[in-house]
């Protein structure tokens, strides 16, 4: 975690770099997505003082625990395995899943139609044979998704999501308390 410093107009702050440590990025990348999450207003999550941009205390403080609550989400493997079905459950909801090429993971996905999710990969050729599906809310059904993905990298996954998508995902997911 980066240090903190006291701002006497805004009160305990943290500079942006520290984010752009946490997350893998350039300060100049974490610097445009928090100014882009403040919609273009600095003076909500951010300021500039002495040459450095500064967010508050608060909002480091909640990006880092989107980013935890996030990383929490990351499925055990072990726990997978165990929840592995070669039947597809019929089930209504979001879900995250893992598809399986005996104990090679190969695929992770999400759906809110996990039949017809399956059977889109069986066309498309993918080859598996079980599936282990975890439910998750419309809300986080993406962000589950990628960070499993970036957690594992199946060989079926392509597209897997860099740390300043990472970034701007936890930044959405943010709920920001500004400076007034």
């Amino acid at each position: 975690m980066g240090e903190t410093a006291i701002d006497f107009e805004y009160g305990e702050t943290v500079p942006v770099c520290s984010i752009a440590e946490s997350f893998g990025v350039t300060e100049h990348q974490a610097h445009k997505l928090l100014l882009a999450a403040s919609n273009k207003n600095t003076n909500k999550i951010m300021h500039y003082a002495n040459g450095i941009y500064f967010v508050s205390n608060e909002a480091h403080g909640e990006i880092m625990s989107v980013d935890r609550r996030l990383k929490d989400r990351i499925f055990d493997l072990e726990v997978a395995v165990n929840c592995k079905s070669k039947s597809v459950p019929i089930m209504n909801g979001y879900a995250v899943y893992f598809l399986w090429d005996g104990n090679l993971l190969v695929y992770i996905g999400q759906t809110s139609n996990l039949l017809s999710r399956i059977g889109t990969h069986i066309n498309d050729g993918k080859v598996f044979d079980s599936a282990s599906v975890f439910p998750v809310s419309k809300e986080e059904v993406m962000a589950v998704e990628a960070v499993n993905i970036m957690a594992y990298k199946p060989s079926y996954n392509k597209s897997v999501m860099n740390p300043e998508e990472y970034l701007s995902l936890v930044l959405r997911m943010s709920e920001f308390k500004t400076f007034d």
